[in-house]
């Protein structure tokens, strides 16, 4: 593998995926350079703490890879392609996903149970884009295929950024609903864990708009109202949701 291509294939992920502190910070530093002479200060510090994030998440995730290379030969290939000829290896998986897509009932069990989940996570996504807004994608969804999207949400925002940034998310909307959802495919584990939180900090599911921000300091603020690290250390102990989650898909293909 071509650890300088994979490396400056992860930085390039991490510059989008932090493009929004970027931006700020670029407003700041203008605001600054033609303004207010703190703004600059102010502005370069967070060009600063941008490349920093950056930078650090990067090494962070070249580890992890490194890791994952040397334990798994087939991890390692995929990687290799990645880090070749990212454009050719992002549009394959891309057809890869369309073509999953449009799989549905008996059809869905000929693919792995990674496969399977993410077909189904894609038509979910879909099916929410269609909603006239944001506050009405949950509307689209009944039955078992309801539960998954639901699941699915509150599992890929814990799993990228904890509880608090569920909480603080449009994805927040489903909180209402995961307990329920929860209880439906039998993560029991999951379940307590999320109500002894909610119970033990008096957390109103049905009403988050206190955690609802509009700053990274305002997230930063968020994550300290209650020991969010601690749930989140222990949520990544439990097994993966995504399991119980494929079980339920099995159980109940004919509604996907």
């Amino acid at each position: 593998m071509k650890k300088s291509g994979l490396f400056c294939t992860q930085l390039f992920l991490n510059a989008i995926r932090y493009g929004l502190l970027f931006a700020v910070a670029v407003i700041v530093t203008v605001i600054g350079a033609v303004w207010i002479d703190i703004c600059l200060y102010i502005g370069f510090g967070l060009l600063a703490l941008y490349a920093i994030i950056c930078l650090g998440s990067t090494i962070s995730m070249n580890m992890i890879t490194k890791q994952l290379s040397e334990e798994n030969p087939e991890f390692n290939a995929i990687m290799e392609k990645l880090a070749n000829d990212p454009d050719s290896f992002i549009a394959e998986s891309m057809a890869n996903y369309d073509e999953m897509k449009q799989l549905h009932g008996e059809a869905l069990l000929a693919l792995s149970d990674d496969d399977l989940f993410e077909a189904v996570y894609f038509q979910n996504l879909d099916i929410a884009e269609s909603a006239e807004d944001e506050d009405k994608e949950l509307e689209q969804f009944s039955g078992p295929r309801r539960t998954v999207y639901i699941l699915s949400m509150f599992d890929m925002e814990i799993q990228n950024g904890g509880l608090c940034q569920f909480f603080v998310n449009s994805s927040s909307a489903v909180a209402p609903y995961v307990s329920e959802s929860l209880r439906c495919v039998g993560a029991n584990e999951h379940l307590n864990l999320f109500e002894e939180f909610i119970t033990a900090n008096n957390i109103d599911i049905s009403n988050l708009e206190s955690f609802k921000v509009s700053s990274i300091r305002g997230f930063k603020k968020q994550t300290k109202r209650f020991d969010f690290d601690a749930f989140d250390d222990a949520y990544y102990e439990l097994p993966a949701l995504q399991e119980k989650v494929v079980t339920y898909i099995k159980n109940n293909i004919n509604e996907f």
